[in-house]
């Protein structure tokens, strides 16, 4: 009985409650995030907070879930840990109503800006085996490790193997491949260095479809012949005496014949008295005195020629007359004028000679005398360079009509000389003179049947086409010597592009006469700043 009684009191007791408790309740409304994106490096993590709605919901609990936990994981409290590079979405669900918000989490992996290996063994020489140069090491700090060391053959560009030997005169390429560690890759433009910086670095082959893989290479290597050391050079002359404007050729010789690197430099204590060529060609400046030197590349062995300089000496280019024909009278006379050119030239003595003195006599002053009828040439020479001018004589035995024909320089408008024709006849035309910077194209005037007095015009046209300057090192003709013109070289080289004849100038930086891997290596070691000239 006492049983029952119990029963029916909590049964009482409970009727009266539960009506109370339900009416107290607060529903959820719905979820909302604090963010709805986020990008994350592999390793970060972010906290995200839900806020359930409404404030005074009964049941604020929620679950938490990621759409690829391989991307990014998060906790029951909300904490997104980034795990790989990629994608996904972090979901969060009220347990009271299911109601749901999203943030959409980006990762990326960490870059790796530095490329460093070392260890390296380099350079190969002939007849040394693969294997005893695949060698590289990289720093233990590092977020990456080497997968692969090799070397190729350049012309076929296959893999060698470790049983290979090198070939002298063969070119190879050292290649160390790379693979970044989880949740990193390899930045597309990374600073490199191999052996801390010993080795140049030639190219990558990097960021491909996978951006966790790298290649990096050392630069384009030529493995070098046998050597022969030089141990001396002589000069053809080792004294001179020159007149400035006068140039000299000297010619070097290295010791012994069959040296290796028969390279060398030419250079002048004054370049102010006389300058030297890349190829040893001296010319005098003014009056002094300076020594030549040429210096072996290798070794620097030296030789030298004691050059003297003396003022300078102005020597006769040619002689004009002022009239080329002339007709006389027996008994008349006339006076030729003989301009012996340059105007400042040193010895301006002439002599004067008739082929025949019974027509017509010269003194030595270029007085002419008609002595009997017939046709004379009246010479004179130079007693400097041996360098003439004439003048045929005409002698009638009474006068004929005659005219005057002048020849002027259509530059300057000075009178080159003044001739006196017979009625009809052609006249003959003078030497026309020439001015640097202008080229003689012909006279206004054919001179045909003169029959009267003329003047005759000596035209010119301006030289306007600029000379082409060819500077040594700088192949592709941009203005500057840089590696760009060693690959130029190399491509030549290999027999991959062909050169004007400008370039091959140019590319034959050691002046043997051919263009080949040993200018293009002159030409790294000039942008690398090691040698200061050709």
């Amino acid at each position: 009985m006492r049983i029952i009684l119990s029963i029916l009191l909590a049964v009482i007791m409970l009727a009266s409650i539960t009506p109370l408790a339900l009416a107290a309740a607060v529903p959820v409304t719905g979820v909302t995030l604090d963010k709805t994106y986020a990008d994350l490096m592999v390793g970060d993590s972010l906290t995200l907070t839900a806020t359930v709605k409404p404030a005074d919901a009964t049941n604020k609990g929620v679950t938490w879930e990621s759409l690829d936990p391989t991307i990014a994981e998060v906790s029951a409290s909300g904490v997104v840990t980034a795990v790989a590079a990629g994608m996904t979405v972090i979901k969060v669900k009220t347990n009271d109503g299911g109601f749901t918000a999203s943030c959409v989490i980006n990762v990326s992996s960490r870059l790796i800006t530095s490329v460093v290996v070392t260890d390296v063994i380099y350079p190969p020489a002939a007849g040394d085996k693969v294997g005893d140069y695949i060698s590289a090491s990289i720093p233990a700090d590092t977020n990456y490790s080497i997968e692969a060391v090799a070397w190729f053959d350049f012309t076929s560009f296959a893999q060698m193997t470790n049983d290979d030997v090198f070939e002298a005169g063969r070119k190879y390429l050292f290649a160390v491949g790379l693979r970044a560690d989880e949740g990193y890759e390899f930045d597309s433009s990374p600073s490199m260095s191999i052996n801390g910086g010993e080795i140049a670095v030639y190219s990558m082959s990097g960021v491909t479809a996978d951006p966790t893989a790298f290649c990096l290479y050392a630069d384009l290597y030529t493995v070098p012949y046998p050597t022969v050391s030089v141990t001396g050079v002589e000069l053809d002359c080792t004294s001179a005496t020159l007149t400035a404007g006068d140039t000299l050729k000297l010619t070097a010789t290295v010791k012994p014949a069959d040296a290796t690197y028969k390279g060398v430099k030419w250079s002048s204590s004054d370049t102010a008295v006389a300058t030297v060529s890349s190829f040893g060609v001296v010319t005098a400046v003014a009056a002094g005195t300076v020594t030549v030197t040429v210096t072996t590349n290798d070794g620097g062995y030296t030789a030298t020629c004691a050059i003297t300089v003396n003022e300078d000496a102005v020597p006769v280019t040619g002689v004009t007359l002022n009239k080329t024909s002339a007709t006389l009278t027996v008994g008349e006379s006339i006076d030729l004028t003989a301009t012996v050119n340059p105007s400042n030239a040193d010895n301006k003595n002439v002599g004067w000679s008739s082929t025949d003195s019974s027509v017509a006599s010269v003194s030595s002053s270029g007085h002419v005398i008609a002595v009997a009828p017939g046709t004379v040439t009246i010479t004179v020479m130079t007693e400097d360079g041996g360098f003439t001018a004439e003048c045929i004589i005409t002698v009638n035995s009474e006068p004929v009509e005659t005219y005057t024909v002048t020849f002027v320089d259509g530059l300057t408008e000075e009178v080159i000389s003044t001739v006196t024709v017979e009625y009809g006849q052609d006249v003959m035309f003078p030497e026309a003179p020439e001015h640097e910077g202008y080229t003689f194209t012909g006279w206004d005037k054919d001179g045909k049947n003169i029959t009267e007095d003329t003047t005759i015009t000596a035209l010119y046209e301006k030289i306007t086409e600029p000379p082409v300057e060819v500077v040594i090192g700088d192949v592709n003709c941009d203005g500057k010597i840089n590696t760009a013109d060693a690959v130029v070289v190399l491509k030549y080289s290999a027999e991959m592009i062909q050169l004007d004849e400008n370039q091959l100038l140019a590319g034959d930086c050691n002046h043997d006469g051919k263009v080949n891997t040993a200018d293009a290596a002159l030409i790294l070691k000039y942008a690398a700043g090691m040698i200061e000239e050709f």
